[in-house]
């Protein structure tokens, strides 16, 4: 097979590692000691992103760097976890029930169906560009997308900590204070939305510049379109959260079914027509 395939295959093996720690990060924020996953998942991005940089200068070889940082990832969380499984959470014998497996798995199909189709649904605009006359610019767009990313960051630094509190609301039926959990993260969401607007608006494109070398004078509009479509999707991840805690998976595949279907052919039509809309919003007049 060729080198990209044996890459593919390092890349999917390091997010392999990722998924089967989230059994622990659930189960940490199960047993309220959220702050034990947080420092894992701190640790293990750390002690990755150290192990690729240094592999990279010393052995030129981006295969090697996914293996090495896997590995490490590997011993880190299997030690760390262990360990803090041991001290704070209590484990029994394994059930291996082959009804309550399939029980789960049938369960949880629509999350995984829904959770590409999110995915899908924030790469559209790229496959779109990708498939007309400015796929050139695709570069340019992938930086300007890049800082949309922050909202949904810190968005997360409040959300995850409120879905145990969500799930025990809607477990005692203690619908107000449900209500009023879910309008204040709206709150939160739009307010970081806001800050991140007004910095990105500030020095946003000079910071690109800077960082990724390339000229994105006049960019201004296209980066904050992107920041409100990042503000509308973690709006989305509040909802999206709220109907797991209530069973409502089937709804949220439903949602997201719909959107991916919709969004393609306009988004495709939309920069065929009109690129990436840099001439029409405009502000500097390049």
């Amino acid at each position: 097979p060729p080198y990209s395939a044996y890459l593919t295959i390092a890349l999917c093996c390091f997010k392999l590692v990722d998924a089967f720690n989230e059994y622990f990060f659930a189960l940490f924020q199960k047993n309220g000691k959220l702050e034990v996953a947080g420092f894992s998942v701190f640790c293990q991005a750390v002690l990755s992103t150290a192990i690729l940089i240094v592999s990279l200068v010393l052995g030129r070889d981006v295969l090697l760097a996914v293996s090495l940082a896997t590995v490490g990832k590997i011993i880190f969380s299997s030690a760390y976890n262990l360990m803090m499984t041991k001290r704070y959470v209590s484990l029994g014998l394994p059930d291996f029930s082959l009804n309550d497996l399939a029980g789960i798995f049938w369960s949880l199909f629509p999350l995984f169906l829904a959770a590409f189709c999110s995915n899908y649904i924030a790469n559209i605009t790229k496959f779109a560009i990708e498939q007309s006359s400015v796929a050139s610019l695709q570069a340019a767009y992938n930086i300007l997308f890049m800082p949309s990313f922050a909202i949904n960051l810190l968005v997360l630094f409040f959300l995850r900590p409120s879905l145990t509190a969500l799930a025990e609301y809607w477990r005692v039926s203690a619908l107000s204070k449900l209500r009023d959990r879910i309008v204040k993260l709206l709150a939160g969401v739009l307010i970081v939305s806001i800050l991140v607007m007004l910095a990105a608006g500030a020095v946003g494109i000079p910071l690109l510049e800077m960082v990724f070398g390339m000229d994105l004078e006049g960019r201004t509009p296209c980066l904050l379109v992107l920041l409100v479509g990042s503000g509308l999707a973690s709006a989305s991840l509040v909802f999206y959260n709220v109907f797991i805690v209530m069973r409502k998976q089937g709804i949220v595949l439903a949602v997201y079914c719909f959107v991916a279907l919709i969004c393609f052919p306009v988004s495709k039509a939309m920069v065929d027509a009109w690129g990436l809309g840099w001439e029409i919003f405009d502000w500097d007049g390049g």
